[in-house]
């Protein structure tokens, strides 16, 4: 998976790091929301079972939601965060610090206009843009690096991660939801119903 910004290979930017650490973790998230969802279909709706109108759309609502959490988690994954153009060629520290010789552009932080110099990407960064030292690039706005979407959290895909993690909340509230009206629907039936919760 990768972007390339013009005619130079340079410019290529990974945006899926497929890594087996970080595929893992994202294997994970999808067994995890496909247990979530089997769980709630199967156990505290019931829709084998009744396959009433009502569960029906409960079912729907949560599959709707299921969905729009796994479409903002690849556009999460799969975007690209924001990574700072590499140059062409490597700055030259010797050069730079020649300039300016009260500055030691070679270390990390050092500003020339509100712009700093990265010593890792050698390359000039944006203000408020940090070096990621697992996707070993600069990123505009950079917020984190999350296992759980296997990127970078950055400038250009912070609104698909907010996303994720409101359709996440919402998977989550919605199943609470739908087990509290059960138990207040089905407090006085026998205990072999109380167990199927305390299973999941």
């Amino acid at each position: 998976f990768r972007v390339v910004h013009g005619k130079y290979p340079e410019f290529e930017m990974v945006v899926c790091h497929a890594t087996p650490y970080g595929m893992f973790i994202v294997a994970m998230v999808y067994l995890l929301m496909s247990f979530a969802n089997y769980a709630t279909v199967k156990f505290v709706i019931e829709f084998e079972d009744s396959k009433s109108t009502a569960d029906a759309v409960k079912v729907l609502v949560y599959h709707l939601i299921t969905g729009l959490a796994i479409i903002a988690h690849l556009r999460c994954m799969l975007s690209d965060p924001g990574y700072v153009p590499l140059t062409r060629t490597k700055l030259n520290f010797a050069e730079l610090e020649a300039k300016s010789p009260k500055k030691d552009f070679s270390e990390e932080g050092a500003t020339i206009d509100d712009w700093t110099v990265c010593s890792k990407c050698e390359t000039f960064k944006p203000p408020r843009a940090h070096h990621c030292r697992v996707c070993k690039r600069c990123v505009r706005r950079m917020d984190h690096h999350c296992p759980w979407v296997n990127n970078c959290v950055g400038e250009s895909n912070l609104k698909f991660f907010m996303l994720f993690l409101l359709y996440s909340g919402l998977m989550c509230m919605f199943s609470l939801l739908l087990v509290m009206i059960d138990w207040y629907h089905t407090w006085n039936e026998p205990m072999e119903r109380v167990d199927i919760y305390v299973t999941l």
